[in-house]
């Protein structure tokens, strides 16, 4: 299929609705993709403090200047696959533990979003966590044991329809463990997502 550039112009909700309707986007995704597209194209007129207000309110509740202000993104077939399946990723290994989209950040979207386009969905696990220390600090060297991929009690986080695992135990356990965990890296690191750095391990 041909890939097809659009732009949108309007209001973020007005944008939103056109998401909704001519691209049969649900409306938490329209709007995560609204919010995104806005933050990564630098926009003078966007009030980020205000942007943020915005996407954090339930619809139509939120009252500020934003909702008259009038924008423009623009986006390509692939492109708008690409963030659908970061949404997806976000929804269900990031937000379903109390992060949401402001505290990542822009930066570390565009990460995921390029990430996932290569990575093994066996490595989401590993991959989430490594997301996880590197809220607030990019760059951040990490080690095999700063990763952790079960609840205090032993259970994964990721029991959902759709998710395979290769660590978990017939009793639903993790069996995850550093040597795993290790070779996730390993696998994640032979797809340009991270790197070695002596003992050390880095989000690329």
């Amino acid at each position: 299929m041909e890939d097809q550039e659009f732009v949108l112009r309007g209001t973020t909700e007005g944008m939103v609705k056109i998401l909704q309707q001519d691209f049969d986007m649900p409306y938490d995704e329209a709007k995560f993709f609204v919010y995104v597209l806005t933050n990564q194209n630098g926009m003078e007129a966007v009030n980020k403090e205000e942007l943020n207000m915005w996407y954090l309110s339930d619809q139509d509740k939120y009252k500020g200047q934003i909702l008259n202000t009038h924008l423009a993104i623009n986006f390509t077939n692939i492109k708008k696959s690409l963030y659908h399946n970061t949404y997806i990723f976000l929804v269900k290994y990031i937000f379903n533990r109390n992060i949401d989209l402001i505290l990542l950040g822009a930066e570390l979207v565009y990460v995921i979003c390029m990430a996932i386009q290569r990575i093994k969905d066996m490595d989401y696990c590993v991959f989430a966590r490594v997301i996880e220390l590197n809220i607030g600090n990019k760059g951040r060297l990490f080690t095999i044991n700063d990763i952790e991929t079960a609840d205090r009690y032993g259970k994964c986080d990721y029991q959902q329809d759709g998710w395979r695992c290769t660590y978990l135990s017939r009793d639903d356990n993790c069996t995850n463990n550093a040597a795993k965990i290790g070779l996730a890296l390993e696998s994640l690191e032979g797809q340009n997502v991270v790197k070695r750095v002596g003992d050390y391990w880095m989000l690329l």
